[in-house]
């Protein structure tokens, strides 16, 4: 478990740290997916959306910088091209960001 707590430098190398190896109990995965869950509802009341995606990402071939459980939740539209590659691709700030979090956090 110690190599876990270690902090590794940004998209630096070294042993891939894998879930089993993030969390200290068997309780924190299931609560992790529960609010991934809770989430992925609030998102289809809030956005009205077709269906939610999941993903996680561990390791720093990963992109994680800190070694630590999370589960992104994305809100899908048929025909979104969420996995498409687009060269305009950017992320949104966060006055764009906020009427969404805003709807979302009344729907939890």
């Amino acid at each position: 478990m110690e190599h876990a707590r270690r902090r590794r430098p940004a998209h630096g190398h070294g042993d891939c740290v894998r879930v089993a190896a993030l969390v200290a109990d068997d309780a924190t995965v299931p609560a992790v997916f529960a609010a991934a869950r809770d989430a992925a509802r609030a998102m289809r009341r809030a956005y009205g959306c077709d269906g939610t995606s999941t993903r996680e990402h561990n390791g720093p071939g990963a992109g994680q910088e800190i070694p630590h459980l999370h589960v992104h939740v994305f809100p899908r539209h048929a025909g979104d091209g969420l996995y498409r590659n687009d060269p305009e691709h950017r992320f949104a700030d966060a006055a764009e960001r906020r009427p969404y979090a805003e709807l979302l956090r009344t729907a939890l």
